[in-house]
């Protein structure tokens, strides 16, 4: 099944896994709107689109910009763009920051399929 109208931005600051997550989500079918290194990349290029992502990934822990920042400023600016926290960090307390910080959910790095049905639940 092909979901190429739901478009994904994401901040992942690991080059390979941000490179390999896209090629992932792309082969599931999803169209790849921005990938960026860190928060502040991401708002500049949303800020720059000229179509805004359905739904963003957002890694908790990065240089420049943290995830709970970035969710922060996204929710701000375009509160109806979709947003999970993707992270390796399991801590309770960082991912309960992350939620009320905008986050819609918080699916661990790893889960394809439980992000792709994420994303598929959250723009259906």
């Amino acid at each position: 099944m092909k979901y190429e109208h739901i478009r994904i931005a994401m901040a992942e600051d690991h080059t390979a896994y941000r490179t390999e997550l896209c090629a992932i989500l792309r082969c599931i079918g999803f169209s790849i709107h921005t990938a960026a290194e860190h928060g502040t990349a991401l708002l500049a290029q949303l800020q720059q689109a000229a179509s805004q992502p359905h739904i963003c990934l957002l890694d908790i822990n990065m240089p420049v910009m943290d995830g709970i920042a970035t969710a922060m400023g996204i929710r701000q600016q375009w509160p109806h763009i979709k947003l999970i926290a993707h992270s390796m960090n399991t801590e309770a307390t960082t991912i309960a920051a992350m939620l009320q910080a905008g986050a819609d959910a918080y699916i661990p790095k790893g889960n394809i399929m439980e992000l792709r049905d994420k994303i598929i639940e959250l723009c259906g």
